[in-house]
């Protein structure tokens, strides 16, 4: 996401930081969604469950991550999983990476509801 239109976004919410802007961005015109799963403490697989906006911007060594109205902060070494997310439709599955911070994202974008665990009806 390019730092100037970010910039004008948070400048025109009144947003304190970039993260409260970002996750504004992402829940634009929605309402948030209530994960319907439980999210388990390790991840081997996801499916997506929503087409909601997935947005991040990364700056330095960090990427921030929204969706449905929420941000997460984490190392920019989870954008090449992340990213493989993008433009896939509801139900595709992924696995999920055993790394601390890409397991985390994933938990993230579960209690979310922009993915599920994979071997779990869709609700």
């Amino acid at each position: 996401m390019d730092d100037a239109w970010l910039a004008g976004c948070q400048e025109f919410l009144g947003e304190p930081d970039l993260a409260q802007t970002l996750a504004a961005v992402s829940a634009y015109g929605l309402v948030g969604a209530e994960a319907a799963y439980e999210v388990p403490a390790t991840v081997s697989r996801v499916a997506v469950r929503s087409l909601a906006p997935r947005l991040w911007h990364a700056a330095r060594d960090e990427v921030l991550v929204a969706t449905h109205g929420r941000c997460h902060a984490a190392p920019a070494s989870v954008l090449p999983w992340y990213t493989g997310l993008a433009g896939l439709p509801v139900g595709t599955e992924r696995s999920v990476p055993a790394d601390d911070d890409t397991q985390a994202l994933a938990r993230f974008l579960i209690a979310n509801g922009a993915l599920r665990p994979s071997g779990i009806p869709a609700s």
